[in-house]
């Protein structure tokens, strides 16, 4: 043992540890209200180094990128690595000469992995028997709004890939059926290497969570009711995917960067569904009234704005229910 304490807070934990750990570790977050922020460490990045593929799964807004976001897009940069970058949130400057962007539909992540694992499987001829042969692939698509361009785009680079990585954000670590995605992750890390890199930089003193004590976590997590997540995708969590939804609405992208006064960057078409037209205004966001300070920006598209100033640990892309007059 290292004297690792789950109630501690915050919680420092290595980007390349386990599904299983990392899956223990939020809920168990979640359940003692203690933060866990991934640090990237030698075997993090020499994964990154080793690798000739990135797929980067949610966040990494150039518009608030967080310090391990930064390190990564750095070497990726460096190792002149091709890579792709899927999330709900669209936003001009992060499109690179080197990067395949794909956008898809807030909570429909289950829809993704699972359109991302079938089509693998069906590239290396192991899809016959397999779950997924069976799941309805129009469906996840239309739920996800991911087009088949994008979506074979990717798997090619993946199959033509030797050694690719999957690096895991918010939309993943806090998403609310976040055992029904490590399950699908379990089955994609045959194929991809896997980190975890949620990071909010704390002055608090931080523990450290060693993988020594990783027999500890699990039995900690069984004892405070956290069920392991099946290893292997079953015929019944093909209902789960039937039931994939859409969110709709307007929706902000919760950034970690801190400012004085919350402040709301948004597109036209987000301006004008929601009848913007000062410079500020207040905000409901999860249950809070935000006074934000408000700016169009030409390079964001669609209903989701990026929030700085204001930080939620919870799945990133939260609704906005309503907001006041405001003032010009």
């Amino acid at each position: 043992m290292s004297g690792f304490n789950p109630l501690n807070s915050p919680l420092i934990a290595s980007s390349s540890l386990s599904l299983k750990e990392a899956y223990c570790l939020e809920k168990l977050s979640l359940k003692k209200g203690f933060k866990i922020h991934y640090k990237m460490t030698k075997d993090s990045l020499s994964l990154l180094e080793k690798s000739d593929l990135c797929v980067l799964f949610g966040g990494f807004s150039n518009a608030c990128l967080n310090e391990n976001e930064r390190l990564i897009l750095e070497n990726i940069n460096q190792l002149k690595l091709p890579y792709a970058l899927l999330r709900p949130l669209q936003d001009t400057r992060d499109l690179q000469e080197n990067c395949l962007f794909a956008s898809y539909e807030i909570n429909t992540e289950a829809a993704v992995l699972a359109l991302i694992l079938r089509d693998i499987l069906e590239k290396t001829s192991q899809l016959k028997g397999h779950v997924l042969e069976k799941v309805d692939v129009g469906y996840l698509s239309s739920e996800a709004n991911m087009s088949e361009e994008e979506l074979q785009e990717l798997i090619a680079l993946i199959i033509k890939a030797k050694k690719r990585v999957l690096v895991l954000n918010r939309e993943i670590t806090k998403h609310a059926d976040s055992a029904f995605l490590y399950t699908l992750l379990s089955e994609l890390q045959n194929y991809l290497e896997i980190l975890h890199i949620p990071c909010n930089n704390s002055n608090a003193t931080p523990t450290f969570y060693d993988s020594k004590d990783q027999e500890w976590l699990l039995e900690t997590a069984l004892k405070e009711g956290i069920l392991p997540f099946e290893s292997q995708l079953k015929s019944k969590d093909l209902e789960f995917l039937e039931r994939i939804s859409e969110a709709n609405g307007s929706f902000v992208y919760v950034s970690y960067k801190s400012l004085e006064t919350p402040k709301l960057s948004f597109s036209k078409q987000f301006k004008i569904a929601n009848k913007i037209e000062h410079s500020k205004a207040g905000f409901q966001v999860s249950n809070k009234t935000l006074e934000c300070e408000l700016e169009e920006s030409p390079h964001l598209k669609g209903l989701i704005a990026i929030l700085e100033g204001a930080f939620f640990d919870a799945y990133p892309y939260i609704p906005i229910l309503s907001h006041s007059q405001g003032i010009s």
